[in-house]
């Protein structure tokens, strides 16, 4: 007997709703340290990490419930922009921070 539940298809909407949630998180988190600080300079970004796994994971949902080719080749592109962008975003914030 076939199972009912596509398995893939759930494990690929999982990943860009934990993505989504990490992302969440870190924006929450960094909202709350700049109002502990009560400054309007922002924090370090201590999360970097976080924001690639969570652009990996939301990349890694799209793609995977993409319904034809050519969405799954935007996603892609779309998401691998993004990260590039998030670490040479990271790579200026520390070079600015360390002169």
């Amino acid at each position: 007997m076939p199972s009912m539940i596509n398995w893939m298809s759930v494990l690929f909407n999982a990943c860009w709703i934990v993505g989504l949630a990490i992302l969440l998180a870190s924006f929450s988190y960094t909202r709350w340290k700049r109002t502990i600080a009560d400054t309007a300079v922002s924090p370090p970004s201590s999360g970097f990490l976080h924001l690639v796994v969570a652009y990996s994971l939301i990349g890694i949902g799209l793609i995977g419930t993409a319904s034809s080719l050519w969405m799954a080749i935007v996603s892609a592109i779309a998401i691998v922009g993004i990260i590039i962008l998030t670490v040479i975003t990271h790579r200026a914030e520390n070079a600015g921070s360390k002169s």
